[in-house]
């Protein structure tokens, strides 16, 4: 039985026969580094073809810009669970230990960088323009007209009123349009360079998480070492 299923906390509601019963399981656990590495690796099949993406198609290009950002936000949220995962107190902790998890931390570090320089830049100027509120379209709307029959004095009057009301709507447009292409071909053009990259980083952040599992339980070989 794993680590997670072990530390699971449950609750049991006895139904009145004493037949049945209601079993909660707490799905919110923090997640273990047998379980991150697992989802890491999930995450390579879902890496877009580089072929899918067309040239001078914005709408194409942000659509496969997409995928890579999904990826990436669940890439990072599954390093954020890594710190509570790997925490013990210093004192609890040898010198090897504190220099493997030393080793990991950096490790992993590298390639949320590398991520974030190489991909998430590009795919940030394709998914998220410089826009500017402009008003699209202005509908003035004119009500029935109505006779106002009385005035203060009391003498019978015929003027007749109307009201019209103008109602603007306002949208999102992209300031520079053949800027925002640029950067959509810009990705074309690396694209295939930018999955290579997105998949080694995350093929390796799955390797250091395995290598630190194993070198965790063999703390006293000192010839031992994470090198990448």
């Amino acid at each position: 039985m794993s680590i997670n299923n072990k530390n699971k906390r449950k609750s049991t509601e006895e139904i009145s026969n004493g037949i049945a019963k209601v079993i909660k399981v707490d799905e919110n656990l923090p997640l273990t580094l047998v379980d991150i590495k697992a989802r890491i690796e999930t995450l390579i099949p879902k890496i877009p073809s580089y072929e899918e993406i067309k040239a001078d198609d914005i709408g194409n290009q942000k659509q496969w810009a997409l995928q890579l950002q999904a990826i990436l936000e669940e890439f990072n949220l599954c390093l954020s669970s890594v710190s509570p995962a790997t925490y013990r107190w210093s004192s609890e902790r040898s010198g090897a230990a504190d220099h493997n998890l030393g080793t990991l931390s950096a490790e992993l570090s590298n390639s949320q960088e590398q991520l974030s320089s190489v991909v998430s830049n590009k795919i940030s100027n394709v998914l998220c323009p410089v826009v500017d509120l402009v008003t699209s379209e202005t509908k003035v709307v004119t009500t029935q007209p109505f006779q106002n029959t009385k005035t203060e004095s009391g003498n019978g009057t015929d003027n007749t009123t109307e009201i019209k009301v103008h109602t603007n709507t306002v949208s999102r447009e992209v300031v520079d349009i053949e800027f925002h292409q640029l950067c959509g071909n810009a990705l074309h053009r690396n694209a295939e360079m930018i999955s290579r990259v997105l998949r080694a980083n995350l093929e390796k952040a799955s390797k250091a998480l395995g290598d630190y599992n194993n070198h965790r339980d063999k703390e006293s070989n000192k010839g031992s070492s994470m090198a990448y």
